[in-house]
């Protein structure tokens, strides 16, 4: 815990207070001596925030400059380690040098198709008349003849 890294946290204007907590969590777990390195799990526990909410909180402090991503690997293993985060009041910090850490989304929204596909006029037009035949016979089982209502569609049916 810094204080100084806290009271810089508490400083900063122009934060939303979600932004703000992380910004300070992140500050409150920075050691002077080794840096600021907490797991997102941690970060996401002590912020009570969901870790995707904490990337889009964390996003924002990148934006704004305050923070930048430094992404560790294990030389040995080749497995990653905690991001060191490295906060924006520390010696030599350039928010110019910020390392991308996310991808960009491959689950892209696709857009909408600009025309309807067309269908083949003879397929919809059977298609359609498979649908009202369907729902005629369905009807008709499904209803006795009432006195109000007449034959109805029934007896339309039995004259064509």
């Amino acid at each position: 815990m810094s204080h100084e890294a806290t009271n810089w946290a508490i400083k900063q204007r122009g934060l939303k207070p979600t932004t703000k907590i992380v910004l300070w969590h992140l500050c409150d777990r920075f050691n002077p001596d080794y840096g600021c390195f907490p797991s997102q799990a941690r970060l996401a526990h002590d912020c009570e925030v969901s870790r995707s909410t904490l990337n889009d909180h964390i996003g924002r402090l990148e934006t704004a400059g305050l923070l930048r991503r430094a992404p560790r690997v294990d030389p040995v293993t080749k497995r990653r380690l905690p991001i060191r985060y490295i906060l924006g009041f520390e010696p030599g910090f350039t928010p110019a040098d910020a390392v991308p850490v996310r991808k960009p989304d491959t689950n892209l929204v696709r857009k909408p198709l600009s025309k309807p596909v067309k269908e083949e006029e003879e397929d919809a037009a059977a298609r359609d008349s498979d649908f009202d035949r369907f729902f005629e016979e369905l009807i008709c089982n499904s209803q006795a003849p009432s006195p109000i209502r007449g034959a109805g569609v029934c007896a339309v049916r039995a004259v064509r």
